[in-house]
C-alpha cells in the first residue's frame, strides 16, 4: 500500500504521463504511464484458461475499470486483467510493466510472444523473493516491444487480501531513477525511526525509567510494521519465508498495539494514580491478545482487518486525555501524540472504505505515515517533559535539603560553641568546688530522688487536673456561651483544633472512605492519614462541617460554639470584629451550619453534643447556601 503512495508522489514530481486512451502507445516522448479507468479491463475468473480468456467469446465480457485503482472485491476469486499496448520497435528504451501492491499473492502474467501465443511469467509475495525477475519490492515484468501492432497483455491475480491493482508502464531507465529515489525516501523514514529508537534506548540506560523500554519496543514494532507494508521486510529480513511474510504485519501490529498500551500504563502510572483506567487497559490487552491468538491459529486472513485496532488506540488516547484533565501535566504531549495517530487511523479507514470523504492528495494518502511520525516525535517530547518535571521537583527538594542542612550546620556550630564555653566554665567550677561537691554528693542524690518522686506525683495530679479543667471547659463550650478569650483557652490555635478533630475522628480506629481499608500511614499533613491500599489521603477536616473553609480553624470553632449555644446578642458585625474576619465570611459559615441543622431537623437535645454537627459528613448544597 505504501509503495502505491510513494508512486503517487513520484508521479507528481517526476513523471511525464501519456495521453489516456483504450490503447496505450509506447512513445519516446514519455517514460511513465499508469493504466487508469478505460485503459484497464477486468474479468472475474471462473477457472478460465488463457486460451479461453483471449478468445472472442470471453473477450467481450471484460469490464472497463471505473475506479482510480480496481480491487479484487471478492478475494475468494481470481481476477483477469487486460491491457492493450501498441509497440514501438524504433524506441531505444527498454520497457517494463510494474505492479504496486506488494501484498498480492500470485500474479500470472501472459505476455504476447509476437506469434499469436503467450509467454507465462509468475510473481507475487507467496513466492521466494529470489524468484523475481527484478530484485525489487514491487512486481515487474519486462516486455519485448518487437512489433508496432496492438497486443493484449493478460494478468491473472489471486490474493486472499483485498489488493489495489495498479499497473504502470515505464522505461527501464526511469524505473532505476524512480527506485533509487524511492529507497532514498524509505531510508529517511526508517532512519528517523531508528534515530528515535536509539535516543530513547540511551535515555532508558541513563535513567532506568520503564516507559522508555516499552516505548523502544513500540517504536521497533512500528518500524517492522511499515517495513511489512512496504515490502522492505520481505526483501531484506525474510526473503526465503513467504508464508511468514503473509502474517508478519499482523504480528507486528499486535506488538505495536500491546506495547502502546503497556507504555500508556507506565507513563501515566495508572496502577497508583488511576486504578479504573489501569483495569480497563489490562482488559483491553487481554482481549486483544485472545483475538490475536485466535486469528493466528485459525483465521490468519483476518489480519487484513486492521480497523479492530482502532479501539485500543482510542483507549490509549482517552486514557491520556483523562489523566490530563485530572491534572497530570506530563500527559499533555501524550494526548497530542495519540490524537494525531487516531486521526491518521480514521482517515486511513475512510480511504479503505472508498467513501470519498477526502479529496485525493499526497497528504491524505500519507496520513497514516505522517500521523505515526508525528506521534513518535510527540511521545519523545512527552517522555522528555516528564523527566524535566521530575527533575524540577527533585531540584526543589534538593535546594530545601541544602538550605536546611546549612541551618543545621549553623545551629550545630552555635551549640558546640555554647557547649564548649559551658563545659569550660563548669570544669573550672568543679575544680574549685571539688571538695564541696564530694561532701554534698550523697545528700543531693537523696534529695534528688525525693524531688523526683514528688515531681512525678505533682505531674500526674497536674495532668489530671488540666484534663478535668479542659473537659469541663469543653463541656461548657457546648452548653454555655463563652467569650472569645475564654474560648481560646480551650482552642488557642489551629493545631489544637486539628488535634481535637484527629482524636474524635479516629479514636476508635481508621477506616478509608474510599476502600474501607483500616491500615494507614502518615499523610501529607501532620495529622493526615493515608490509606495503605489505595493511597487516599484524608485530613482531620475531611467529611466534617469545617471541610473547605478558607479561614482559621479556631475561629470556625468559635462561630460553631456561638450557634450551638444560641448566642443571639452578638450580631454578624460584632462577630466579624471579634474574629477579625469579613462579615460575608462569618455569615457564609454560619448559614452553612444553620442550614445543616435545619436540613436534618435537629432539635436542641441533638445539639447538646456539638460533635453531631461537626462530624456530619453530608455537605450543604451550594444552591441552599446561596438561597
Amino acid at each position: 500500500m505504501k509503495s502505491r503512495l510513494l508512486f503517487l508522489l513520484f508521479m507528481a514530481l517526476f513523471s511525464i504521463k501519456g495521453f489516456s486512451s483504450d490503447v496505450v502507445e509506447i512513445s519516446e516522448y514519455w517514460d511513465n504511464h499508469m493504466f487508469l479507468y478505460e485503459e484497464l479491463e477486468y474479468l472475474v475468473d471462473e477457472n478460465y484458461s488463457i486460451s479461453e480468456v483471449s478468445g472472442d467469446e470471453l473477450s467481450k465480457k471484460f469490464i472497463p475499470n471505473k475506479l482510480f485503482a480496481p480491487h479484487n472485491f471478492n478475494n475468494k476469486k481470481a481476477y483477469w486483467i487486460r491491457i492493450r499496448i501498441r509497440g514501438n520497435p524504433a524506441s531505444d528504451k527498454k520497457w517494463i510493466l510494474e505492479f504496486y501492491d506488494q501484498t498480492t499473492d500470485i500474479i500470472e502474467a501472459f505476455m504476447p510472444d509476437g506469434k499469436g501465443g503467450f509467454i507465462k511469467k509468475v510473481s507475487g509475495d507467496s513466492l521466494l523473493f529470489k524468484e523475481r525477475r527484478f530484485k525489487h519490492k514491487n512486481f515487474e515484468f519486462d516486455i519485448e516491444n518487437k512489433t508496432d501492432k496492438v497486443e493484449d497483455y493478460y494478468f491473472k491475480i489471486r490474493s486472499f487480501n483485498n489488493v489495489n491493482i495498479l499497473i504502470v508502464l515505464r522505461s527501464l531507465d526511469y524505473f532505476i531513477y524512480y527506485a533509487l529515489n524511492e529507497y532514498f525516501l524509505y531510508g529517511l523514514f526508517y532512519g528517523m525511526i531508528l534515530a528515535i529508537i536509539v535516543y530513547n534506548f540511551l535515555m532508558y540506560l541513563a535513567i532506568k525509567e520503564s516507559p522508555y523500554i516499552f516505548y523502544v519496543v513500540y517504536l521497533f514494532s512500528v518500524g517492522i510494521y511499515f517495513m511489512c507494508l512496504d515490502g522492505i521486510a520481505y526483501q531484506y529480513l525474510w526473503p526465503n519465508a513467504p508464508q511468514w511474510n503473509q502474517i508478519a504485519y499482523g504480528v507486528a501490529l499486535f506488538s505495536l498495539v500491546v506495547c502502546s498500551l503497556l507504555f500508556t500504563k507506565a507513563f501515566l502510572h495508572t496502577k497508583s494514580k488511576f486504578p479504573i483506567l489501569n483495569r480497563i487497559i489490562n482488559a483491553t490487552i487481554i482481549i486483544r491478545a485472545i483475538i490475536f491468538l485466535i486469528v493466528l491459529c485459525f483465521f490468519p486472513k483476518l489480519f487484513a482487518h486492521r480497523w479492530i485496532d482502532l479501539f485500543p488506540i482510542s483507549i490509549t488516547f482517552l486514557s491520556g486525555l483523562y489523566a490530563f484533565i485530572k491534572g497530570y501535566k506530563p500527559a499533555r504531549f501524550f494526548v497530542t501524540a495519540y490524537f494525531l495517530l487516531l486521526l491518521g487511523f480514521l482517515v486511513r479507514i475512510l480511504l479503505n472504505l472508498d467513501l470519498n470523504f477526502f479529496p485525493s492528495s499526497i497528504f491524505i494518502h500519507y496520513s497514516i505515515n505522517m500521523s505515526f511520525l508525528g506521534e513518535m516525535l510527540f511521545l519523545t517530547f512527552a517522555l522528555g517533559d516528564k523527566v524535566r518535571i521530575l527533575k524540577n521537583t527533585r531540584d526543589k527538594a534538593l535546594k530545601k535539603i541544602i538550605a536546611q542542612h546549612k541551618i543545621n550546620e549553623k545551629l550545630k556550630d552555635k551549640v558546640n560553641k555554647e557547649l564548649e564555653s559551658e563545659v569550660s566554665k563548669r570544669t573550672k567550677e568543679i575544680q574549685d568546688q571539688k571538695i564541696i561537691i564530694e561532701e554534698a554528693h550523697e545528700r543531693l542524690r537523696q534529695q534528688a530522688e525525693e524531688i523526683k518522686k514528688i515531681n512525678s506525683i505533682l505531674d500526674k495530679d497536674n495532668f489530671k487536673l488540666q484534663d478535668r479543667v479542659k473537659e469541663k471547659m469543653l463541656e461548657r463550650a457546648t452548653h454555655k456561651s463563652m467569650d472569645y478569650n475564654d474560648f481560646r483557652i480551650i482552642f488557642p490555635n489551629e493545631l489544637s483544633c486539628l488535634r481535637y478533630l484527629e482524636k474524635e475522628k479516629w479514636e476508635k480506629g481508621f477506616a478509608c472512605k474510599k476502600c474501607k481499608n483500616d491500615k494507614h500511614t502518615q499523610g501529607k499533613g501532620k495529622f493526615d492519614r493515608r490509606c495503605t491500599r489505595c493511597g487516599y489521603n484524608e485530613s482531620p477536616t475531611a467529611y466534617t462541617i469545617f471541610h473547605g473553609i478558607k479561614f482559621s480553624l479556631e475561629k470556625a470553632f468559635y462561630i460553631l460554639h456561638l450557634i450551638i449555644t444560641e448566642r443571639d446578642d452578638l450580631s454578624l458585625e460584632e462577630v466579624s470584629k471579634i474574629l477579625d474576619l469579613r462579615k460575608n465570611t462569618c455569615g457564609s459559615f454560619k448559614r452553612k451550619v444553620i442550614l445543616t441543622i435545619k436540613k436534618n431537623k435537629w432539635d436542641k437535645s441533638h445539639l447538646e453534643n456539638w460533635q453531631n454537627v461537626i462530624f456530619y459528613s453530608n455537605e450543604v448544597e451550594k444552591e441552599d447556601l446561596k438561597a
